[in-house]
């Protein structure tokens, strides 16, 4: 009686999957990253614009919603002008009866995220505006321009309307995984789904993919090795 052996192709297959999932697929899910709560506006992705902002200046964006999550502001401040160090700025977050104001302390890096805590929402708001001003030199907010990357949102400078949208995005503080926030990630794909189905079905499905497919690969080059084996 002859010993089944898999095929080479199967074998091969079958290793370079167990390599991707321990070089690539469990630092991905275990890597620690920012977590984004809401974007009323995009970060640039082809060209950078500017909104410069002078000493006691304040650019203001209105008319989007905000998560109960929200425990920080997200922005980019540009070297402008003569400026050689970052000055402060101050942040404000207003809706309805909700209002959180913070200030960002000078020394901060140029061109580099930077957070600034708030304090989180009691619910889910809606129409809401954020406002940054700068309490020191010159600086610019990094934003854009870029027809397809600008949101349904109200810019104002000093009350005054403007084309480029500075980029903001209010995140948690604490950085997390993705594996640590699965189940989080399930409920919110599962409220934007476009067929009905439980969070805990779409991740069934999610660790059908991650594992059934290669499994299935591997399954299938072994029946083709063994039936092109011309002593079976």
């Amino acid at each position: 009686m002859s010993r089944r052996r898999l095929p080479v192709a199967a074998v091969v297959a079958a290793g370079l999957f167990v390599l991707a999932f321990a070089t690539t697929i469990v630092p991905w899910l275990t890597r620690e990253r920012t977590i984004v709560s809401s974007t009323p506006t995009s970060v640039p992705r082809t060209e950078v614009a500017e909104v410069r902002l002078r000493q006691d200046e304040q650019v203001c964006v209105r008319g989007f919603g905000l998560s109960g999550d929200a425990q920080a502001l997200q922005l980019i401040v540009a070297k402008a002008g003569r400026a050689t160090t970052p000055p402060p700025l101050q942040v404000e977050v207003l809706a309805g009866a909700y209002r959180s104001t913070a200030r960002l302390e000078g020394g901060y890096v140029f061109n580099v995220p930077v957070l600034v805590a708030l304090r989180p929402p009691p619910r889910e708001l809606e129409d809401v505006r954020a406002c940054v001003r700068n309490l020191g030199a010159t600086v610019a907010l990094v934003g854009t321009t870029t027809p397809r990357e600008l949101s349904d949102v109200d810019v104002r400078l000093d009350e005054r309307p403007i084309e480029t949208q500075p980029s903001l995005a209010f995140v948690e503080r604490r950085p997390a995984s993705v594996l640590s926030r699965g189940g989080e990630i399930l409920e919110r794909v599962s409220a934007f789904r476009p067929f009905p189905a439980h969070p805990a079905l779409l991740g069934l499905l999610a660790l059908l993919v991650l594992f059934g497919v290669p499994a299935a690969v591997v399954a299938a080059l072994a029946l083709a090795g063994r039936a092109d084996d011309p002593g079976r």
